[in-house]
């Protein structure tokens, strides 16, 4: 007979799940609505209520549930006595207590200008994921994809947004410490590929950082490239950026003179399977003699053993979360053959944060 005074493991970690589901839009609202930003200092559920016009009752059930989630705390006033629990308790005096968001959380949720922010990154899931988790029942049935390219405005602006603090990071951390021989190759100037440069945020970066580099920019969002433009003209970067609507294989054979160097930002495995292998290919004719390619991506696992661990856990979540845009995120033997076709070998490879794979590919004199 089942013992159902107590719920099983299966059940605990599927009812973990919905949780987990729950969490993510209860984020989401809280940026949204501005109620984290506001919550850096203690406020009570009525002054947040009408400081961001909200209605109070959903303010106060935002701030209760925040404790339940940890992201919130509570800051009891000083006339409740707390060692009375019956007293605490008494009708009117929960109206006494402020709330606050803890402190950990307050530069990846209420800090828009972090690298850690992560505001965006909860935004694309319960708005742009989440319309296409709807669709996925079709998506098995009929086979069909829904590209990312031209999703409008609103899915750029998301896209710009979760990458934004990883590009700042890469650029002032990881490619002075982990990819050096990329690292000497833009310090001494040249030409860059930039492939699926998005939105510019990189290329203007590292525009900012090597002062003899430039670099060509190039993407098959047309609103993304528009933007690229606009921004390297306000970065004061516009004589050393080109950003053309282009796909990378043919941008990358029409070049009149060769490229010192390519990099591909999370847009590896964005490329469709074929394409990427042609890109590579025709990389080994368009990089310089001594060029080097960077990738800044996720890798999945080669064997069922790694599903579950890092980083190759994270490849896995976006393969699934992607699966609709026909996007393969490529395994690390994928990725070090992908490499070869552009005459080079991996020299060095880091993971970045337990989700992110480093790597860069130079030509082997040995």
């Amino acid at each position: 007979m089942t013992d159902w005074t107590a719920i099983d493991d299966p059940v605990k970690r599927l009812h973990g799940f919905v949780s987990g589901f729950h969490a993510t839009f209860y984020t989401y609202i809280g940026i949204e609505c501005g109620l984290f930003e506001a919550l850096v200092e203690p406020r009570t559920p009525d002054e947040l209520a009408s400081r961001l016009d909200l209605h109070e009752a959903y303010v106060r059930r935002f701030c209760e549930v925040g404790l339940r989630w940890g992201l919130l705390e509570v800051e009891p006033d000083e006339g409740i006595d707390q060692s009375n629990r019956e007293a605490a308790e008494r009708p009117g005096d929960r109206d006494r207590y402020a709330f606050r968001l803890c402190e950990p959380f307050v530069r990846p949720l209420a800090d828009p200008d972090d690298a850690q922010y992560m505001g965006n990154l909860f935004r694309f899931a319960a708005v742009h994921l989440n319309e296409d988790y709807g669709n996925y029942p079709r998506y098995f049935r009929t086979g069909e994809t829904r590209p990312f390219v031209d999703r409008g405005p609103a899915f750029t602006d998301v896209i710009e947004g979760t990458t934004r603090g990883l590009q700042t990071i890469f650029v002032e951390k990881l490619i002075p410490e982990s990819l050096p021989a990329f690292d000497a190759q833009l310090a001494r100037g040249g030409r860059l590929l930039d492939v699926g440069c998005g939105t510019g945020h990189l290329a203007c970066r590292l525009c900012d950082q090597y002062s003899d580099l430039t670099v060509t920019g190039v993407d098959l969002d047309e609103d993304a490239v528009d933007r690229a433009r606009e921004r390297a003209i306000d970065a004061g970067v516009s004589d050393r950026t080109t950003f053309r609507v282009r796909d990378a294989t043919t941008a990358a054979a029409e070049g009149t003179s060769p490229f010192d160097a390519a990099v591909l930002f999370m847009s590896q495995h964005e490329i469709d399977e074929d394409a990427r292998e042609e890109l590579f290919e025709v990389l080994d004719e368009a990089l310089a003699d001594d060029g080097v390619v960077a990738v800044f991506d996720e890798v999945y696992p080669a064997h069922p053993s790694a599903f579950d661990r890092s980083p190759f856990a994270t490849g896995v979540e976006t393969q699934w979360s992607e699966l609709a845009w026909g996007n393969v995120v490529p395994t690390v033997s994928e990725q070090r053959d992908l490499l070869a076709s552009a005459g080079r070998t991996e020299r060095s490879r880091t993971t970045f944060a337990d989700r992110f794979v480093v790597y860069e590919g130079v030509v082997d004199n040995d």
